[in-house]
């Protein structure tokens, strides 16, 4: 199997956001873990590539208790596959698996969008103006842990106001699965300022009650990120 170092691109993540999340790790596993995924996601270590305990200890300065215990926290959360006497990799998306994160995401969002009511209230289209104009400082820095920050957090308050917790629930939860799938194509500016039109055209398209707008947009929004991983980096 090829390394995956020497197929892949990485992220131009920043590496002070990269230490600034390894610092807090020490001394507690579940900050170990939330530090681990933030690598995944911000594209600092790749599909297939195995996370070593010896090397979690040495870099995030922890034990291997904590590293352990993160590495099967990792697991739970669909971050990392474990393997008998392999150790664990980061988990690689099958083209199956990534159509049908992707199938679900969409039809969880259309879901929620048959439901908004709209137009949507004043207050929801200023707590999304203020994250669009968050998202935007980090795009143009570009700071790629804000961006991801920024993303869950204008889906979060987009579909929360569909009325349903649960649903707004599984939408979140699904959309974490897919961030290290959608964070590869961070490295596109030209995607990068795609997303952050679409999320204007989104609060537009709320201001204004057009909800036929709104399922496409949310479609699209889901799409180059899905074809990205595909051609780069599925596993077959």
């Amino acid at each position: 199997m090829q390394n995956p170092r020497q197929t892949a691109k990485p992220l131009p993540a920043s590496k002070r956001a990269v230490d600034a999340i390894t610092a807090r790790a020490p001394g507690d596993w579940k900050r170990v873990a939330d530090a681990l995924q933030a690598e995944i996601i911000l594209g600092a270590v790749f599909p297939r590539e195995r996370m070593l305990e010896d090397d979690i200890m040495g870099r995030l300065g922890t034990t291997r208790h904590a590293a352990r215990s993160a590495l099967e926290e990792l697991q739970r959360r669909g971050f990392v596959q474990r393997e008998a006497n392999r150790g664990a990799r980061v988990r690689s998306y099958s083209r199956q698996e990534v159509e049908d994160l992707f199938e679900l995401q969409e039809m969880l969002e259309a879901l929620a969008i048959r439901r908004l009511p709209l137009p949507v209230a004043d207050e929801i289209l200023k707590r999304l103006e203020a994250v669009e104009s968050q998202q935007e400082n980090a795009r143009r820095n570009p700071d790629p842990l804000e961006l991801s920050r920024c993303n869950r957090a204008f889906h979060g308050i987009l579909f929360e106001g569909c009325g349903n917790a649960r649903l707004a629930e599984a939408i979140a939860t699904n959309a974490l699965m897919i961030d290290p799938i959608r964070m590869r194509r961070n490295p596109d500016a030209a995607w990068r300022s795609e997303a952050a039109s679409h999320h204007r055209q989104i609060i537009d398209a709320l201001r204004d009650g057009d909800r036929k707008l709104l399922l496409r947009l949310c479609r699209e929004h889901l799409e180059p990120a899905k074809y990205y991983y595909l051609s780069h980096h599925a596993a077959t």
